[in-house]
């Protein structure tokens, strides 16, 4: 997911699934929620969940 992140400046949970197959939001928000505490991505205050996006830290 990273070089795509790279390549758009940012994603979300969707493109995210789209890009990986999973079909599970879970899943990914796990995966997102890794890839923060590895200091690698960094999530955007959103109001709504749907609109939460993900940039390199």
């Amino acid at each position: 997911m990273t070089p795509t992140v790279k390549k758009h400046a940012s994603i979300n949970n969707q493109q995210a699934r789209d890009l990986t197959g999973i079909r599970e939001a879970e899943k990914i928000t796990t995966i997102f929620g890794k890839l923060r505490d590895q200091k690698v991505l960094l999530k955007s205050g959103a109001k709504a969940v749907k609109d939460i996006v993900w940039t390199i830290a």
